[in-house]
């Protein structure tokens, strides 16, 4: 459950930081929960196939819990002035007689409760998530900022190989310079993320029926009663995900060449001086600094540290 806990956080602190725009879709898309929501899913299940187990005697066994627990109990043996009475003690005797639990499915009951809370707060975040990819793939002429060491040093302007030419635009808090290129990449993810994250939410939204609905225990030696759908759904998402990345991580974004002209003045200089340079993709690496960028953006100076001179 830390695990499911750590993965609501950084998706809310991604959805906060990026504010779910669209050419930022590799920093907030929240396709890695289904097996959060899976794991979730199977402790409840767990908990509900012990002997003597059901929704209703665990939540028995809860609220038994909190009516004996200390503060309540304290209430009972002491009067409102603090003073401790004897027949205080004897009904409060009386009570914890009359409503006794078993303080290993009152725990059990506790962390069923705490699975479904998180199991449902995942399921709430992709559903808005799925949301936003939708509107996202709807906008047109979306274009995102592309950034190089290459770009610095008073750099005004780029040329491609095919005689196209980019402006630079400061790249914020990350030290470089950067052209804005078309988001045709962006847009691959979003089809993805729409694709992965309908697919997650039916499989979710059914295994969690089949769950509720069936009697059957095992089916040719394995066992009925576990979200199938989501785990191994799960796996094959995780599994695209990283061929994909790695794929993509590999090439160079859609607008750009290999073998760019780069413009440069210094303020001082009555004329500029091109210089040609060679690009070459980002690779795991960038895409995983372009990643914690917009995840951290936000921050500011705690994420970035102070750079202005």
């Amino acid at each position: 459950m830390g695990l499911a806990a750590f993965s609501i956080a950084m998706t809310i602190q991604s959805y906060a930081s990026t504010k779910m725009a669209p050419d930022q879709i590799l920093s907030w898309m929240p396709l890695t929960a289904i097996e959060d929501f899976s794991a979730m899913l199977q402790i409840v299940v767990l908990i509900l196939e012990e002997p003597g187990h059901s929704v209703k005697v665990l939540a028995k066994s809860l609220g038994d819990a909190f009516i004996q627990s200390s503060g309540l109990l304290s209430e009972r043996l002491f009067d409102r002035v603090g003073i401790f009475h004897t027949d205080n003690q004897q009904t409060a005797m009386t009570r914890l007689r009359t409503h006794p639990f078993n303080a290993r499915m009152a725990r059990q009951a506790l962390v069923a409760l705490t699975a479904s809370i998180f199991g449902f707060t995942l399921f709430v975040l992709q559903l808005y998530g799925l949301a936003h990819a939708v509107s996202g793939r709807k906008q047109s002429g979306l274009v995102m900022k592309w950034c190089s060491p290459s770009f610095r040093d008073f750099t005004l302007a780029v040329i491609t190989g095919t005689c196209q030419k980019f402006t630079t635009v400061s790249g914020g808090s990350n030290g470089l310079d950067c052209i804005k290129l078309p988001a045709e990449q962006q847009y691959l993810w979003l089809t993805g993320t729409v694709v992965l994250l309908s697919y997650a939410t039916v499989a979710q939204v059914t295994d969690l029926a089949l769950l509720s609905l069936t009697r059957i225990e095992r089916f040719h030696g394995a066992k009925m009663r576990r979200p199938w759908l989501t785990m191994f759904g799960g796996v094959i998402v995780l599994v695209i995900i990283i061929c994909y990345g790695v794929f993509t991580s590999r090439q160079l974004p859609a607008g750009i060449t290999e073998t760019v002209w780069v413009y440069r003045k210094e303020p001082h200089d009555a004329f500029g001086r091109v210089c040609e340079v060679h690009l070459w993709n980002s690779g795991l690496r960038g895409m995983i600094l372009g990643w914690s960028d917009g995840l951290f953006s936000s921050w500011g100076h705690t994420y970035y540290g102070k750079t202005e001179l």
